[in-house]
This record gives structure tokens, sequence and C-alpha cells, in this order.
């Protein structure tokens, strides 16, 4: 079996990479243009304590992202990806118990997720095998990863189809990031029916839990999290909104929204003020598709010392769904942050 990134094997499988992304920072105001299609590298660093640092590659150009019913049909399965999506926490998890034995690993279906621990130097859980057959057709491979740290942590998770030989042996999809959570997506293209053993392992030397789960294009994806859920508020166009946000220690301090934007361009107006002159700031990220973190995009990272805070951003949407996460560049003090996303 032979597994190829990006073409299409004649006996096996693609993988197309997704959108990438970012964050960035400055201390004015920042005019930055977002294009979810294009192709897009971001490596600026933020001297806050936003230690996130993404390098992006997209490769696919599909972006139409919706939360409607499944579309899985022939058309949908052997078609471009679709990008449909659903509540965190709305399939449920298989109770299959992992197992790292080479020769027996446990099966998995697909549109069903699973889950594990992944602990270093572990007698049975330094690694995972799953086993799972496809038949020809488009997947969505979908896999979040969490450790146990309660702030941002390093996260990382590969996963390697085993072949008959160490020769054959393909990565379907690998990523790390520092942050709370990370979501890995890849989408594959099966020429014909197969069976897959897929080796599960971290590069980090710390404690891992993960979910992923393989779904058939057309049909909807738990997202942004297969279960790790959050509050998310419905937002909508030209709506003012004040939001009081916590110093950022925890993912539950962040704020998150969804919105469903039209393919044009938009413009974030954010303000921030205090009351005794101090370092202030604030970080809006857009993910698109199933909010995987390559898909993440700083629509602006601002900070400064003094007492208001005050940027005009503007950005580039396809039509889609996305998700916007607001955090508070600090961790020691709550901040309230006022902001309207309008369409010039």
């Amino acid at each position: 079996m032979s597994l190829s990134r990006n073409t299409k094997s004649a006996i096996a499988v693609a993988v197309v990479l997704a959108l990438g992304a970012c964050s960035s920072s400055s201390d004015d105001p920042v005019s930055e243009v977002i294009d979810t299609d294009g192709q897009t590298t971001d490596t600026n660093t933020d001297t806050n304590t936003d230690t996130n640092t993404d390098t992006n590659t997209d490769t696919n150009t599909d972006t139409n992202t919706n939360t409607g019913g499944s579309g899985q049909g022939s058309t949908a399965l052997f078609g471009p990806a679709q990008y449909i999506i659903s509540e965190c926490g709305s399939v449920a998890v298989s109770a299959a118990v992992p197992t790292n034995s080479l020769t027996a690993p446990t099966p998995m279906t697909v549109g069903e997720p699973v889950r594990g621990q992944l602990v270093p130097n572990s007698v049975d859980k330094n690694f995972h095998t799953w086993q799972v057959t496809l038949e020809p057709g488009n997947y969505h491979f979908i896999a979040d990863a969490s450790t146990l740290a309660e702030g941002s942590d390093a996260i990382g998770l590969e996963f390697v189809s085993l072949g008959a030989t160490t020769d054959e042996n393909e990565t379907l999809a690998q990523d790390s990031v520092a942050e709370y959570d990370l979501r890995i997506y890849e989408f594959l293209e099966i020429q014909a029916t197969q069976t897959l053993t897929i080796k599960v392992e971290s590069p980090f030397d710390k404690i891992h839990n993960y979910a992923f789960g393989i779904f058939p294009n057309g049909s909807a994806v738990p997202s942004p999290s297969i279960e790790r859920c959050l509050p998310i508020s419905p937002l909508s166009v030209d709506s003012p909104q004040s939001v009081v946000l916590d110093g950022s220690i925890t993912r539950e301090d962040d704020q998150w929204y969804i919105i469903d934007l039209e393919s044009r361009q938009y413009q974030l107006d954010a303000s921030l003020m205090s009351a005794e002159s101090a370092a202030i700031g604030y970080q809006f990220h857009l993910f698109s598709q199933f909010g995987q973190s390559d898909a993440r995009k700083t629509i602006t990272s601002d900070s400064v010392a003094g007492t208001e805070l005050i940027t005009s951003d503007k950005f580039e949407a396809a039509l889609g769904t996305y998700w916007i996460q607001l955090r508070n560049s600090f961790d020691k003090d709550t901040r309230t942050v006022d902001f309207t996303l309008s369409a010039p």
C-alpha cells in the first residue's frame, strides 16, 4: 500500500492539506488582508503572553462551509471537499479501548470517532494503533488533542498508516502548536477498498488526550472540536458587542463566536479602555472549514502601554461559516473589549 500527499496514487490515498494561519502583533492599528482561499504564511511573534506560532500551507481552495444536513451521496463522496459542520459533541465517541499492538489494532468505523490517552514511557500507552476499512471515495480525517496543562502548552500528534514493511509507512496527518488545543485536518481520497492500520503517537514527552475520526465527504463533522466543547455565541454583521475578558490563563478565558459570512471584504473595529495606564491588548483570530489549527488566521493582535487601544482591520472572507476567537493578550487583568464586525 502507498499513501501519497497531494497526489492521486493509483493504489490508494492522496492527502490534501487544508488552510493555514497564524498570529501577528503590532502596537499600531493593522490592516491585514485575509484571503481564506489563498496561501498564507504568518510568522509574526506577539511579544505579549501569546506564544502561538503558526506556519501555514494552503493547497485546498474549496471553502464552502455550512451547517446544513448531510449532502452525502455518490456525487459528494467522490467530489471536492464539502465543509459541512455540526455542533461539538453532536457525534458520540466510540467506547472502543485503544491498544499499542501492531498485530491486533483496535477496530474503528467510519463516522464514529475514537479516543485515547498517550502516556510517555508507558508499556501500553506510549503509542496506539487503530484499524479502519475505507471504501473508494473521499473522506475528512479529523483529530483533536490536548495535554493536561491548564494553560497553553506544546501539543503535537502524528498519525502514520503502517504498511507491510517499514518502507511503506506513510504519514496520514501531523501537526503541533503551542496552544490550549490542537485540531488536525486532512482530506483523503481513496481509490480502492483498503484497510488502514493507523499508529498514533506524539513527538512531545508529555501526556496527550486525543480523539479522531474519519468522516465521508458530504457528511457533517463536529466542529470546532469533537468533544472538548466551549460556549460559542452567535454573531451577526453590524451587531455591536461588549465582552468582559479575564486574563488569558485557560482556554475558558477566551470568548468564541460563530458567524456566516459572504464572499467579500469585512472590517473589524475594536476598542479597549483602562482607567490607569497599563499594558493592554487583545487578539481576534478567525477559523474556517472545520476549525483546524492550521486554518487559523489573525484578524488583529494589538497592544499598547497606555489607557486606550483602538483598532480597525479589514479582511477578506469566502462564503461559509466561521468562528472568531477573542483573547486577552495579557494574563493578569480583566478587560472589557467593545467591537463591531461590519461589511463596508
